[in-house]
């Protein structure tokens, strides 16, 4: 995801999709940012009035010119948009001829996306995607090819206490998540990330899988492997690879078993060496 943004030149257009208060840290970039939402908060939005424009829009009909976006970013919010295929349709239709499309979706049948629905009443998750099936779909509704695809993995941050401001807009039937003591809570989703890649490493399931990430584009390109990395911070969700938690001495011995500071916002996890096939 980060290669795909430090490509962009300051010339450049990225159109973040569903942005909320920002999909990605627009401060540490140079090219031109759109954000898109049906909500926004002006309060808790990045200000750059020369680089950065927002828009109160619905992603069914993006008020672009054609070919005007370099990057669409759509992170974490087609499973939101009541007519996807739509949406997609209108991605194709602002990107320009060399355009790059960036998707990360949840897998619509994983434990970590049922979960979420059960606790949330849903959580606002109208469409339940299949990997192949979605990956057809984007390509035939954007013109784009896909490039590569990368299994994202939870931290399952969402179970962990809210901040009074985001309880408000808690539905009822996940209200006691925000009554839990501090480290009854941090004990709940520090388990939970514990028992799904336990199950993952010891009976190949994929219990800690969240869904995947896509790169499209329209024309060929050349980029390297994205990691899938399998130690997510319970806290911030930042992946962690154990390669460069390693290598910056960042795992510890911790009452039998091994736990590491998240590189990003240096909270503590449980660490497990990853299986085949991941970072």
């Amino acid at each position: 995801m980060e290669e795909l943004l430090e490509a962009l030149a300051p010339s450049d257009t990225a159109l973040d999709l569903g942005c909320g208060p920002g999909s990605f840290d627009y401060s540490r970039y140079l090219f031109r940012v759109v954000g898109i939402d049906v909500h926004l908060d002006a309060a808790n939005l990045f200000r750059d009035d020369q680089r950065v424009q927002y828009i109160q829009s619905s992603a069914e009909e993006i008020p672009l010119q054609d070919g005007s976006v370099d990057l669409v970013f759509c992170h974490h919010t087609l499973e939101h948009f009541p007519d996807y295929k739509r949406t997609l349709s209108e991605i194709g239709r602002v990107l320009s001829p060399k355009g790059l499309l960036w998707i990360a979706v949840p897998d619509g049948y994983s434990f970590d996306d049922l979960l979420f629905r059960h606790i949330f009443s849903g959580g606002g998750h109208v469409n339940q995607f299949r990997r192949v099936q979605l990956s057809r779909d984007v390509s035939a509704l954007t013109g784009t090819t896909l490039i590569q695809w990368v299994r994202l993995h939870s931290g399952f941050v969402y179970l962990k206490s809210p901040t009074p401001e985001q309880l408000v807009h808690f539905p009822e039937t996940a209200k006691y998540l925000g009554k839990l003591p501090e480290r009854l809570s941090t004990l709940w989703i520090t388990g939970v990330n514990l028992v799904t890649r336990l199950l993952d490493k010891t009976l190949g399931s994929e219990a800690s899988l969240y869904g995947w990430g896509f790169v499209f584009s329209k024309v060929p390109i050349e980029m390297a492997s994205m990691k899938s990395c399998f130690n997510v911070c319970w806290n911030c969700g930042s992946g962690n690879a154990a390669d460069d938690l390693a290598r910056e001495g960042l795992i510890s011995p911790w009452i039998g078993f091994r736990v590491y500071r998240c590189r990003g916002c240096k909270r503590r996890n449980f660490f497990l060496k990853p299986p085949e096939g991941t970072a």
